[in-house]
Formats: structure tokens, sequence, C-alpha cells
């Protein structure tokens, strides 16, 4: 897409910030309702397509990778919109009724927009996009344009919202239209899967790791979802994440630990538990070792 000239009153100056941006590109991936903070207003297929009400509820300009491809569709916007997706320049423009934007998953970007606003967004599983064969598509961000299918659906859905009347037949249907029309209409060229540590298959295996951090390690496992052997992928893994996954592992438990023990009142034990370290004295050393205080003390300060 060509970049659109800046309107009358858009604000670029705190705009998109390269360094910020690249940090966040090494995250694992969120689910979209966590960083939007709150609950969808649909779900359907057991959260393969979701439907969110954002009625001023933009939670922050840059976006972290998220699990799902995000779709926002523009009901009404007081104001322009300043961005900066993959494979787009930065830019400002205005939010007319009927625009879409489109975040394809795991893509971090930057997207600020004006305090007045009402979207609806749409949340699709990467899965639903597969072809006969399971060959991944990759969708194009896209910063704007109109698309009356997408808009069609998740007015559909949104329509559907107050009368209860939306079923998983409905959900079924609307979500295989959506991937077609995607597939057809925003994505690129078929990407094979290549063996080895693709995004697609790194996002799957930090989805994994993220999924069982209560549970032992087990590399087995985690090479399975990446499609190679034990050997392979731990060479694999740390050539992309810098760390091996034995130690990737260990510091996002203790990175949620932390967080429990700042934020929550449960117990050292049942923290332990969460993290995968159900003996309370290994995790208390484990905890101290990594962030060189114990928890409890950690507690008592926060």
């Amino acid at each position: 897409m060509a970049t659109s000239s800046t309107p009358a009153g858009a604000d670029m100056s705190d705009g998109p910030d390269a360094t910020r941006l690249a940090a966040l590109r090494r995250r694992p991936p969120l689910p979209v309702a966590d960083w939007l903070g709150l609950p969808p207003a649909l779900s359907l297929r057991d959260g393969e397509l979701q439907l969110f009400d954002g009625h001023n509820r933009w939670p922050d300009a840059h976006v972290p990778p998220l699990l799902d491809h995000l779709l926002l569709v523009v009901l009404a916007a007081a104001g322009s919109a300043c961005s900066w997706l993959p494979g787009e320049p930065p830019q400002a423009r205005p939010l007319p009724p009927g625009l879409v934007l489109l975040l394809p998953a795991g893509e971090a970007a930057y997207l600020r927009l004006p305090a007045e606003h009402h979207l609806l967004l749409l949340s699709l599983r990467p899965r639903l996009l597969y072809a006969a064969g399971r060959t991944p598509f990759r969708l194009r961000a896209c910063a704007g344009r109109a698309d009356a299918v997408i808009e069609g659906i998740a007015r559909t859905l949104w329509a559907a919202v107050p009368h209860g009347t939306t079923g998983q037949d409905l959900g079924l249907h609307l979500g295989r239209a959506l991937a077609t029309h995607l597939r057809a209409h925003h994505a690129q060229a078929a990407v094979p899967e290549r063996a080895g540590l693709s995004e697609l298959r790194l996002r799957r295996v930090l989805d994994h790791l993220h999924a069982r951090l209560d549970q032992p390690m087990d590399l087995t496992e985690a090479a399975d979802v990446a499609g190679c052997s034990v050997s392979h992928f731990a060479h694999l893994f740390k050539a992309a994440m810098g760390v091996s996954p034995m130690r990737y592992l260990r510091e996002q438990r203790m990175l949620h630990a932390r967080e429990l023990v700042e934020t929550t009142r449960l117990s050292m034990c049942e923290i332990g538990l969460r993290v995968g370290i159900p003996e309370p004295a290994q995790f208390s050393q484990a905890f101290r070792a990594h962030w060189r205080t114990p928890p409890s003390q950690l507690r008592r300060q926060g």
C-alpha cells in the first residue's frame, strides 16, 4: 500500500519506535483477549473465531505478537489513526466507517487510534487458513482498506450478540467463509513449511511451552511440535531464540512466578506448582537464584 499523506491534525511525533518494535517481535505471542484486556462478545468453535467489542478499548499503540490473526472493522472514529505495520511505511490516515485493518498472527506493529473509536475486532486462528494439504498461508498486513465481506461477517456476528442467536453451526460457516476470503484476497503466496523452525513452527513451540509451564519439561513433546528430532530441535531453538529450550523455560517460569508473587496472594507452594516446581524448598531456591531475593521478601516489599 502506498504511503498516504498525513491528514490535518494527525501527529506522528510520538510515533513508532523501531527499537521497541524489534524487542516486541522476540516476545512469545499472546492470546488476543489477554492483550485487549476484555472477554470476547462471541467465541465460536472453541475460540477459533472470536468477536470483541472495541468501544474506546484499544489498549496501546504498540501491538505485541498475537497468537491469532486480528481484523479490525471501523464502526466509528473521531479522528485519524497512525500506523506502522509489517511491510508498510509509517502513515497517518482517517478512519471512515467500514475500513478494515489486518494484523497477521505473530507480527508486532504500531497502531495508535483516536481516543473516541468503536471497532469490531475479529480474531481468527491461523489453522483455519490452512488449505486442504495443510499448507499454511501468510496474510499481508493491511493498514486500511474497504472490504465488504469482512465488514459483513463482523456486522452479522455483532447483530446476533444481543439476541443470542449465533450458534456453532453459524460460526462454522462464517469461519470457513472468512478463511476462504482471506486466502483469496489477503494472503501472500503459500509458504511451505521447512524442516526445522520456520516462523509458524516456532510460534507453535512457544505456544506449547507456555501452556505447560506447570509441567515437567519434555523435549520430546516440544520436538514433535516442531517436527524434528530432539537434538536438532535444541540446536534450532537456540538459533532462533538465543538460548537453549531448558534455559528459556526456566526464565519463563521465573517471570511467571514473580508476576504471581507480586500480583496475587497465592501461597508459595501454589505458585511453585503453577511453574512446575512442586517442592517448596526447591521453588524458593530457584526463585532466589534467579531474582537474587527470596519470594517471601519480594512480596513483603511489594
